[in-house]
């Protein structure tokens, strides 16, 4: 990486921890921080849109639907397009899915984290 794109990078970062906002990956560390079924158990566990929330604030708040399509772009990126799902969210159709794994939800929180920082 050139000077630069050095500096690019730190000042992204700078930008990112300016906001207040935590990484995801801060939040679900592994697979003891995630869970299916329920936005957080009460006991540190959380599915992606528990940790989106506790990363970026309240549902229905502008940041929170922005970082939610942001979420949505990691997850088709990574395992192709969300399904649909009438009257639920498709991130947590894809979070709660029978048989998914930490390291499927790690991989999404990379990229979605790797893209807050390239493009905050």
């Amino acid at each position: 990486m050139s000077g630069r794109g050095r500096r690019r990078a730190i000042q992204r970062r700078e930008v990112l921890a300016a906001s207040g906002m935590k990484k995801l990956a801060e939040i679900l560390t592994g697979p003891d921080t995630w869970t299916q079924g329920t936005l957080h158990n009460g006991h540190g566990r959380r599915c992606l849109i528990g940790a989106l929330i506790a990363a970026v604030g309240a549902p229905g708040h502008s940041k929170f639907l922005l970082e939610e399509q942001r979420l949505r772009r990691a997850i088709a990126r990574e395992y192709g397009p969300l399904p649909k799902t009438p009257g639920l969210s498709p991130i947590a159709t894809w979070n709660d899915t029978a048989g998914r794994t930490w390291e499927e939800v790690a991989r999404v929180v990379e990229a979605y984290d790797r893209d807050r920082l390239l493009n905050p």
